[in-house]
C-alpha cells in the first residue's frame, strides 16, 4: 500500500514535468514494435535456484494477487510470465487554473516475464494496453496521427507507465539481491 501512495505522489509530481510539448520517448522493440523495458540485473555469488525462490517471494509480496497475476511459472525454466493492471491518472478538467489536480484516466494492462540464470536475472515489461472496451495498446500515445491525439495527456501517460515500471523494476531488484529475513521459531 505505501508503494501505491509513493507512486501517486511520483504521478503527480511529474505530471507537471510532461506538461511539454516534445513527444514522450518510450523505449521500442524494434522486432515488436511495442513500448518494451528490460533489464538485466546482475547478482553475483547467487545460483538462478535461490534467484527464482526470491523471485517467487517478490511477486507474492508486490502484487496484492498473486495468484491472479500469475499466469505462467516454470520452475525448471526458472521463469514466471505475469499480467497485471495499475491505474494511470489525467488532469481534472474541472480544476480551476492553476490547481494541479488529477482524475483517473483508466487502467493499464502489461505482462512481466522475469527469467532467472546463474549470478543474473532478466525482466521484460511490455504490451501496455489501455483497458477499453476494444484494445487500445500504449503505442497510439506516441503516433500524432492517432485520432484525439493531445501530446500533453499522452506524454503524461507514457511518463506515468515508465514511473511505475522504474519503480517496479527497483523494488524487484532490491528483492532478489537481499537474503530473506528468516524468523527463528522460538518456543
Amino acid at each position: 500500500m505505501k508503494k501505491l501512495i509513493i507512486l501517486a505522489f511520483i504521478i503527480c509530481s511529474n505530471w507537471i514535468n510532461a506538461q511539454t510539448q516534445a513527444a514522450f520517448k518510450s523505449p521500442i522493440d524494434e522486432a515488436s514494435n511495442l513500448i518494451t523495458y528490460a533489464e538485466v540485473m546482475d547478482f553475483k555469488g547467487l545460483p538462478a535456484d535461490t534467484l527464482y525462490r526470491r523471485l517467487n517471494s517478490w511477486f507474492k509480496k508486490f502484487y496484492k494477487n498473486p495468484t491472479e497475476v500469475i499466469k505462467s511459472n516454470e520452475a525448471d525454466k526458472r521463469t514466471i510470465i505475469g499480467q497485471h493492471k495499475f491505474k494511470i491518472y489525467k488532469p481534472d478538467p474541472a480544476a480551476k487554473k492553476g490547481e494541479s489536480k488529477t482524475v483517473e484516466a483508466g487502467l493499464i494492462d502489461y505482462t512481466i516475464t522475469v527469467v532467472c540464470r546463474e549470478n543474473r536475472a532478466r525482466y521484460e515489461i511490455t504490451r501496455f494496453n489501455w483497458k477499453q472496451n476494444s484494445y487500445y495498446p500504449a503505442e497510439r500515445w506516441l503516433d500524432a496521427k492517432t485520432p484525439n491525439y493531445d501530446v500533453v495527456i499522452f506524454n503524461g501517460y507514457l511518463k506515468q507507465i515508465e514511473d511505475y515500471v522504474k519503480l517496479l523494476g527497483k523494488d524487484l531488484e532490491e528483492t532478489l539481491d537481499k537474503a530473506p529475513v528468516v524468523k527463528k521459531d522460538e518456543w
